[in-house]
């Protein structure tokens, strides 16, 4: 589960929401599914993304575009630069190991 804000802002109500699970709403034409390829928002550099991973367990992180290039005529994300210590994303159920910054 999944969601991604285009604004750069979580629950940012000005901007487009995609999300996993995705459900149709009929009032709101800014909520949309999370299985877009990330080639189709035509990001620009220096647009950031508010992402939340794990509902419940709130993983958020903030994504920057620093460039694009091409891949065998396909764009994809690429890591280059992190901070911080990145949460385990299947942590041992009796794991109480603290993931602080």
């Amino acid at each position: 589960m999944y969601a991604f804000w285009t604004g750069g802002t979580w629950w940012d109500r000005d901007s487009v929401c995609y999300q996993t699970p995705f459900e149709l709403d009929p009032d709101d034409e800014r909520i949309r599914s999370g299985r877009v390829p990330i080639a189709v928002l035509r990001l620009r550099r220096g647009t950031t993304l508010a992402y939340l991973f794990g509902f419940g367990d709130d993983w958020r992180l903030l994504l920057k575009v620093v460039d694009r290039w091409k891949a065998g005529g396909e764009c994809y994300p690429q890591l280059v630069e992190s901070e911080g210590v990145a949460p385990p994303q299947y942590p041992p159920l009796d794991d109480e190991t603290d993931f602080e910054d």
